[in-house]
């Protein structure tokens, strides 16, 4: 009988000779084979658990999807509204017309903005006041959407940027400026163009674009002065006159306004109240704009210069006035004079007073000294009084305006050759003057400076 051993160690019968591992080698190769085992054994356990959680997240990757509801896009308005009060503030208060109020911003021969191009609008209102050449302007600008607007609002800035220089043909260069501005809404600029003229500047337009969500605000002036204190000066009377107008374009926005807050009526006491008054700015430039037909020098602004002369009219002596400062500024040449004169007041009441007995004078129409007198309706300030004088007899004009603005009284009187035919150019050039100034007069105003 076969010896069992034997065989084990030679697997077959008869075979090669085997010589049986050491014990080390043995555990070694053991421990080997157990840790691959171990190995596969998880990572077996790790791909069945991702075949079971990723089904699970991707459903509950689509339930949340499902639950989630995009938000609504806005219902943007797509039609001026018809009581919307473009024209508040306005002089005079222009009719609101379904063409655009502002003029078109054209700039090197490309139209930066106009109710057309180079966005169109789906609606637009419009309010426009003129002067001779002089003129103010707003457009109310509906698009179809914020993008839309947006497209417009990009387009303007571009156009000043991309033509700092217009040299326009055979005009004079015009210079235009950009600024951005901030009167509420989304976004908003100021477009500054005027035209250089001999080192100096003319011809200014003035446009505060202001966007609330699919809508466009455009407010414009033109005058015939240019230069850095009528821009502050233009800038500061457009944002002033139109702050009522923009309480109300929260109707425009992304979320509107269910009811705009209802503009205020005008006080009846525009004053900053009773008592103490501020002094008038050292730096007040009274006499700008000033000039006799032949360049004669301006005396003042002082307050010893002298003022609009004594004015006795229809059994009344509405002028001088007493107030707490005055100060004057004159100019005069031949057969002409001009002069102007701010007289401020610690009480309302008394410059209250001073106006009515004013405008008493000037309502009568009456024929003092064999001259007549003829009132004009001229909006500037809070409140003014305007009437020219004229000879029966012959040439001659006196002209008269006296501007409320606060507790500050602007007075101005102009004397020239002219008659009752030349006031219908003399009157504007008063007025337009003393509208330059109003934003100077801040500091007696409530709102101040």
């Amino acid at each position: 009988m076969r010896d069992p051993i034997e065989e084990l160690e030679n697997f077959t019968v008869p075979g090669t000779p085997m010589t049986p591992l050491p014990a080390a080698e043995v555990r070694r190769r053991g421990d080997r084979i157990r840790r691959r085992r171990n190995v596969l054994a998880g990572a077996a356990a790790v791909a069945v658990v991702a075949a079971i959680v990723t089904p699970i997240a991707v459903l509950a990757d689509r339930d949340d999807d499902r639950s989630v509801d995009p938000a609504p896009a806005p219902e943007w308005v797509q039609k001026v509204p018809d009581a919307f009060p473009l024209s508040h503030g306005l002089f005079s208060a222009p009719p609101v017309t379904a063409r655009s109020g502002a003029d078109d911003l054209a700039l090197c021969g490309t139209t930066a903005w106009s109710p057309t191009d180079p966005v169109a609008t789906v609606d637009l209102a419009g309010a426009r006041y003129a002067e001779n050449e002089a003129h103010m302007g707003r457009t109310l600008a509906l698009y179809p959407d914020s993008k839309a607007a947006e497209a417009a609002m990009s387009a303007i800035r571009s156009g000043v940027l991309d033509c700092p220089r217009d040299e326009n043909g055979g005009g004079l260069p015009l210079v235009n400026h950009l600024e951005t501005l901030d009167l509420g809404g989304d976004e908003g600029a100021t477009v500054v163009q005027q035209a250089e003229n001999d080192g100096g500047y003319s011809d200014l337009t003035v446009w505060e674009v202001v966007r609330y969500g699919n809508a466009l605000f455009v407010d414009s002036s033109y005058g015939a002065a240019g230069g850095e204190d009528v821009i502050a000066s233009t800038s500061a009377l457009l944002a002033d006159r139109s702050e009522a107008v923009r309480s109300q374009m929260c109707v425009f926005s992304a979320e509107p306004c269910a009811t705009p807050a209802p503009i205020p009526e005008k006080s009846s006491d525009p004053g900053t109240g009773e008592g103490a008054v501020s002094a008038i700015p050292s730096g007040l430039q009274l006499g700008r704009g000033l000039s006799s037909p032949e360049g004669d020098p301006v005396d003042g602004p002082s307050a010893t210069a002298e003022g609009v002369p004594a004015l006795d009219l229809c059994g009344s002596s509405v002028w001088p006035v007493t107030g707490v400062e005055r100060l004057a500024v004159t100019v005069s040449g031949p057969e002409y004079r001009e002069n102007r004169e701010l007289v401020t007041f610690s009480s309302s009441a008394d410059l209250t007073a001073a106006m009515d007995a004013l405008r008493s004078v000037a309502d009568a129409s009456c024929t003092p000294d064999g001259r007549v007198l003829t009132p004009y309706d001229e909006q500037v300030g809070d409140d003014a009084v305007t009437f020219a004088l004229t000879y029966t007899d012959g040439l001659g004009l006196d002209i008269y305006q006296f501007v409320r603005v606060g507790r500050s009284l602007l007075a101005t009187h102009r004397m020239t050759e002219g008659s009752l035919e030349s006031a219908k150019q003399s009157v504007p050039d008063v007025t337009k003057a003393n509208r330059d100034l109003v934003p100077d007069l801040c500091p007696f105003t409530k709102r101040g400076c």
